[in-house]
């Protein structure tokens, strides 16, 4: 069916027919229909419903063998990287696994600290307590050191109770930040897959 449109009106009915294009493409597309009309006659063109639709035809071909092309590409690259990590295999495995007993080796430490100074928090506050249970037994004797050991027996309890509080509250910022940093690494790994 041939056009039977003025130039302006072809390229008014044609570029809303390309409305789906890519911006680069249907510039193209209709500069080189201006410059057709330019130097033709509108009558010589097809339809303006058969001429968008040979456009769309051609840039989805066009589409098709970048996309192709780009899969050609991906999959030698996916060779290489295959084949580096076979080579770096002797390499890379031995330092992952020192790596790993690193990291397992830090939180055993860490959790050693954690529980002596735990332990000397307990010791403290219970000595201090039969320190303080004790210098009653002094007071006939003389009441001013049964003052002093009630006083350092009073004071050992203190200390002991804020190392233990302050070991409840570090072990718990400790269990909040790794529950944090496993919620983050589950979410972009349920993310990538």
């Amino acid at each position: 069916m041939k056009n039977n449109l003025s130039g302006p009106e072809f390229l008014a009915a044609l570029e809303k027919r390309l409305r789906l294009l890519p911006e680069e493409e249907r510039r193209e597309a209709l500069a080189y229909y201006a410059e057709f009309l330019e130097e033709g006659s509108p009558e010589e063109l097809d339809s303006v419903e058969e001429t968008a639709r040979q456009i769309l035809d051609q840039c989805a071909v066009t589409a098709l063998e970048k996309v192709e092309k780009k899969e050609k590409k991906g999959g030698i690259k996916t060779l290489w990287i295959v084949l580096l990590a076979v080579f770096a295999a002797p390499v890379a495995l031995p330092l992952a696994i020192a790596l790993g007993v690193m990291i397992l080796m830090t939180v055993v430490v860490a959790a050693a600290i954690v529980f002596a100074v735990g332990i000397t928090g307990v010791a403290l506050a219970l000595g201090g307590l039969w320190t303080a249970v004790l210098s009653f037994t002094v007071i006939a004797v003389s009441p001013v050191n049964m003052l002093m050991a009630l006083g350092l027996g009073l004071g050992l309890v203190g200390i002991g109770l804020l190392i233990l509080i302050g070991m409840f509250y570090i072990c718990r910022g400790v269990v909040w930040l790794i529950s944090k940093l496993l919620g983050g690494f589950l979410k972009r790994g349920g993310k990538n897959a």
